[in-house]
């Protein structure tokens, strides 16, 4: 059985991590120079990087799989929605969008994605008035290859699925 098993980039996600702590820390000298006694709203902003950082360093130092496609299916840790077998996917676009590969699918019945979703997404879905019936995968440029694509239009071969596949 073929498997495609994606991690995260160690060297991307932890240099984003010191860039933020570095970037926070050079605007509080900076503003603290210039205007003296720092404002309060900046406070808020240094936790807000600071956490921002802290979270990219720890998805740096994470070796757990977070993509994974096979025959069976695609299982996505990143978005927290598990398992989604072939057969309820309608529609694979998979395309460069900015400086990421994005894996789009259609799946044929949202309320089950909604169900396996963490209850966050869940909220977020509501107030902001999104569905489930589109689940967006980030991939790296590593990820993506010509045994990746060629392997993406077997599985689709296979069923009615249309597929769109960038460059």
């Amino acid at each position: 059985m073929k498997t495609f098993e994606f991690r995260n980039t160690v060297l991307l996600h932890l240099l984003s991590g010191l860039v933020l702590f570095g970037w926070v820390g050079l605007l509080a000298v900076f503003i603290r120079e210039a205007y003296g006694p720092v404002p309060v709203i900046l406070y808020y902003g240094v936790a807000v990087f600071s956490f921002i950082g802290i979270h990219y360093i720890t998805l740096a130092f994470d070796k757990r799989i977070q993509v994974r496609i096979d025959e069976v299916g695609i299982v996505d840790r990143r978005n927290g929605l598990g398992y989604i077998p072939w057969d309820e996917i309608k529609e694979l676009k998979l395309m460069r969008r900015r400086a990421q590969w994005l894996m789009t699918l259609k799946v044929a019945h949202p309320e089950e994605v909604a169900q396996k979703a963490p209850a966050s997404s869940r909220l977020l879905h509501k107030l902001f008035g999104g569905g489930f019936s589109l689940v967006k995968i980030p991939l790296e440029d590593s990820h993506v290859n010509d045994d990746l694509r060629g392997f993406i239009y077997s599985m689709a071969g296979a069923s009615d699925m249309p597929v769109k596949l960038g460059q």
